[in-house]
């Protein structure tokens, strides 16, 4: 919510959700993301705001095969050669997307 706050004028300004990206990898729980941004939000600006979640596959290299592979979950697996893990190349930020304001 802070990094949200910093792209809004001081003052004036209702917002009405904020998007955020949301890689499989980081092991963040949608619910728990939600609860949270709800406790942040109380008595600011962002209350009335809609926390809208894009979750994001992660995406690795494997370190036996060379195969690059998405997956949904913290860890992969090659679905090549059942190698678990590998180099992860994607899916492990949380990046604000855009912010929902109310047309003045």
């Amino acid at each position: 919510m802070v990094a949200a706050a910093r792209h809004l004028p001081a003052a004036g300004v209702e917002v009405r959700g904020v998007r955020i990206a949301v890689g499989a990898a980081t092991g963040i729980v949608p619910g728990a993301l939600e609860l949270a941004f709800r406790a942040a939000a109380v008595e600011t600006r962002f209350a009335a705001a809609r926390l809208i979640i894009e979750r994001v596959a992660a995406r690795s290299r494997c370190s036996q095969c060379g195969r690059v592979y998405e997956f949904d979950d913290l860890i992969g697996r090659c679905p090549a050669c059942g190698a678990p893990g590998g180099e992860l190349l994607a899916g492990d930020g949380l990046e604000l997307r855009a912010i929902e304001v109310r047309d003045v």
